[in-house]
């Protein structure tokens, strides 16, 4: 819980200044960094801080650090500004954590009223937000190593994982 009040925090704060846009323009190509630009605020400062999380975790494992970067600065451009805002990417971190993507699947049923239609295109660009990146990743043809880390970055576990996507799981759940 202390971990989420601080992401809170984090978000309420947040600001993207230009020593932050240096390192993004830096490690990305013009293509992504239109990607990236077309997040929130919020969310472009949680993949800074993923992206600087995992370049101090990678000092002690061998892998692709460049790759690793750009999943970092890029695994939430599924999320762009306005699809959840602040109080909406609060709520779906709360719905998640005590309800669950099982019961998020079922709502399909509530779609008719105009809260369970909010509720239902929240949640969805919450869970579906890998999804959306892999696809807007794809359509500026980026490597395909980068689109599947960026597709399983919500997935659990598995032994087939890349050390980048394992690493940047890591780095995510420190933000």
């Amino acid at each position: 819980m202390a971990n989420r009040l601080k992401q809170f925090y984090r978000a309420l704060t947040a600001k993207v200044d230009d020593q932050d846009l240096v390192f993004v323009k830096s490690r990305l190509n013009d293509s992504e960094i239109s990607l990236f630009l077309q997040m929130s605020t919020i969310d472009q400062k949680h993949c800074i801080n993923v992206a600087h999380s995992a370049e101090a975790l990678t000092k002690v494992r061998k892998l692709d650090v460049p790759l690793l970067i750009r999943a970092a600065l890029l695994h939430d451009c599924g999320r762009k500004n306005g699809d959840l805002g602040l109080l909406g990417k609060s709520f779906a971190v709360l719905f998640d954590k005590t309800i669950g993507y099982q019961r998020f699947i079922k709502l399909d049923a509530m779609r008719r009223s105009k809260l369970c239609s909010w509720l239902h295109q929240l949640l969805e660009v919450y869970y579906r937000h890998p999804e959306r990146g892999a696809a807007a990743l794809a359509s500026i043809q980026s490597s395909e190593q980068l689109i599947i880390i960026v597709l399983s970055h919500h997935q659990p576990a598995t032994a087939t994982d890349c050390p980048e996507l394992k690493l940047l799981k890591q780095a995510d759940a420190l933000n």
